[in-house]
């Protein structure tokens, strides 16, 4: 959609760039194709044990959270979608 953008618009300069864009994304999606389900079912015993250690560390040290930088609060925050819960030091 983009070449056709450009195209278009008459950018021609751009069009090899973002030809060549276009064929590693096309790359890349064939690997992760051939290569996801073989990583996700090797990592995803790892991923499932990963979210437990973390509720077993935050709530059981209720000043985990209250000593983050503000930066990465913020970023708790926009991933929980805003919501505040009572262990945020409030």
């Amino acid at each position: 959609m983009i070449i056709q953008m450009a195209l278009k618009m008459n950018v021609t300069d751009a069009i090899p760039s973002l030809r060549q864009n276009l064929s590693e994304e096309e790359e890349m999606f064939g690997w992760l194709r051939a290569n996801a389900p073989a990583m996700f079912a090797k990592l995803w015993p790892q991923i499932e044990r990963e979210p437990l250690s973390f509720n077993s560390e935050s709530s059981s040290s209720p000043t985990t959270t209250t000593m983050q930088d503000p930066e990465q609060k913020e970023h708790d925050e926009k991933f929980k979608g805003g919501r505040r819960t009572k262990h945020e030091g409030d």
